[in-house]
């Protein structure tokens, strides 16, 4: 049976809400609504996007294709 070839696939999932909240400042808004979500996070949801943000064949016999890249990713990437 042949191998089927791997595929890493970027997706970009985003989550919209509305949250209502009463503070003193913008920052203290900020930290409630954030708060709000933390405790029930189907809290007016509105809406949700979806895109893909990369699609890449990853396999070591497909160099045609984009390199390869290994299974397991580091944990941290250090940018110079």
């Amino acid at each position: 049976m042949r191998k089927l070839p791997k595929w890493r696939i970027g997706i970009s999932n985003t989550d919209y809400y509305m949250v209502e909240v009463e503070a003193h400042s913008e920052d203290e808004a900020l930290i409630k609504a954030l708060s709000t979500l933390d405790l029930d996070p189907d809290y007016w949801f509105t809406s949700q996007s979806q895109a893909f943000t990369g699609v890449f064949i990853n396999d070591r016999e497909a160099s045609h294709y984009h390199p390869f890249v290994h299974d397991s990713l580091p944990e941290s990437i250090e940018w110079n």
